[in-house]
Formats: structure tokens, sequence, C-alpha cells
């Protein structure tokens, strides 16, 4: 499976499948797998496996900067200088 999408509808389609009385057990377990990965990322904040998150997280940043940010960082140089 290659997209997330197709993990959704496969979980969905699992859950929908088993009876009522599993319900319970596959939410806790949902939960312990959820606190597993918030743990690792508060463990290495900014880190992942390939970086790709931080990348992510900092293109979406400059995208939706107001100002030239470029010329901010040589105006401060400049100012050091």
């Amino acid at each position: 499976m290659d997209s997330k999408e197709a993990y959704e509808k496969q979980i969905a389609d699992e859950l929908r499948a088993l009876p009522r009385a599993a319900l319970a057990e596959v939410l806790r377990l949902i939960t312990a797998v959820r606190e597993k990965y918030r743990a690792r990322s508060a463990s290495a904040p900014g880190s992942t496996r390939n970086g790709r998150a931080a990348h992510e997280r900092t293109r979406r940043l400059l995208a939706s900067s107001k100002s030239n940010w470029a010329q901010g960082i040589i105006r401060e140089r400049e100012d050091r200088l």
C-alpha cells in the first residue's frame, strides 16, 4: 500500500468487520500506538527518519511569510558586519 487513503480505507473496513465487543480493545491499541509515536517525536524534536517532516515544516513557514525573508537575513548580516 502506498497511500494514506488506502491504509485508512483498509483500517475502516477491518473495523467494520469486527464484533462490537472488540471495539474497546481496538481503541486501547490505537491509543497505545499514538502515544508511542508521540513519545518518540517528543524525545527527538525536529528530527525524523529522513528529515522530510522538518523540511516540509520549513517550506510551509517560508511559503506563508508575508515579507521577503531572504532580504531580512541579508540585512541582519550586513548590520553585523
